[in-house]
């Protein structure tokens, strides 16, 4: 995998080699650990339960929240409950699932060794219970659920930043010119010192000077784009005050009403999750098929061996 052959295979390979590789283990470290923390008989039971149930009622909520990169640094246990913890919530609203490389077409993690780690039923027992019972609780309340959700499409200081990659390789494609050459004109006239360096570096010399200049001219402009992408290299986040001054002063906002309309593309689609037509089905499922679908995705063996290395699917 680390020299690159694997990610080259066609998908029939990457499964087969996936299944192979992953029958050279058992997959039971998780169940192990929560069995040998525990101090009775009594305290496994109750971490295992309570693990069963935090996985299922935070796979439900990121799904419908779109929460991707669940690699197993961002998911922990407490070691007293057995409680899932997540962490890192900058990947929403299904970004890991639409990026051209690598994409997450799974709608929660739910590897092996996390279904080890529950009862004797496995993903039949209390989790695809306690799954449903949830997906009905938002169901029911998804007007309220939507209304909270809609104040984020609303709040200035929320910066909706889901063209990120389409938004830097049009950077990098537009090169010496376009873009590049408005970063420039914003570097000479931010700095008046650099504009009388550069006509005195003309008058001297035989033409070195100015080729150091428009060097130096070049790896600023190059500074500066990467500055604005890095601020944009996180699709959703609450952006500071200084942030959204430098925006200001640098360069012209994206167009608000594109924006507005990413984030109503993404309440729509926070719709369809809660209605049952999140399959592009015409018909609406009800909970118990939705649930299903979801737990089939999440362990399909052709959905986890495309994931990139970091996300540990074979756990």
């Amino acid at each position: 995998h680390s020299n690159g052959f694997y990610d080259k295979l066609p998908l029939m390979g990457k499964m087969e080699v996936f299944e192979r590789t992953r029958a050279q283990t058992r997959g039971e470290e998780l169940a192990k650990m929560l069995f040998l923390r525990s101090s009775s008989s009594e305290v496994w039971l109750s971490k295992r339960t309570n693990f069963t149930k935090s996985a299922a009622v935070t796979s439900i909520a990121g799904y419908i929240l779109g929460l991707g990169d669940r690699h197993p640094n961002n998911l922990m246990i407490d070691k007293q409950s057995g409680k899932i913890v997540h962490i890192d919530f900058g990947d929403c609203w299904e970004v890991c699932q639409t990026r051209t490389k690598f994409p997450e077409n799974v709608p929660f993690r739910m590897t092996r060794m996390m279904v080890k780690a529950m009862e004797v039923a496995g993903l039949n027992g209390s989790f695809r219970s306690d799954a449903e019972n949830v997906m009905r609780c938002l169901r029911q309340n998804k007007d309220s659920v939507t209304a909270m959700l809609e104040a984020f499409v609303h709040d200035p200081l929320i910066s909706w930043r889901l063209m990120a990659e389409a938004e830097a390789g049009g950077g990098e494609e537009e090169g010496q010119g376009g873009a590049g050459e408005r970063v420039g004109r914003e570097y000479d006239d931010d700095d008046d010192d650099d504009d009388e360096d550069d006509e005195g570096t003309k008058g001297t010399g035989e033409g070195g000077g100015k080729s150091t200049s428009s060097k130096e001219a070049a790896n600023m402009k190059k500074k500066k784009q990467m500055r604005r992408l890095s601020k944009r290299s996180t699709p959703f986040r609450r952006a500071s005050s200084t942030e959204i001054q430098d925006e200001d002063e640098d360069e012209a906002p994206v167009d608000k009403e594109e924006l507005n309309e990413l984030a109503n593309r993404t309440l729509i689609r926070i719709n369809q999750k809660l209605n049952g037509t999140d399959f592009k089905n015409e018909a609406a499922l009800d909970v118990s098929e939705q649930v299903d679908k979801l737990i089939r995705q999440a362990t399909s063996t052709a959905n986890l061996c495309v994931l990139f290395q970091g996300w540990c699917s074979f756990w």
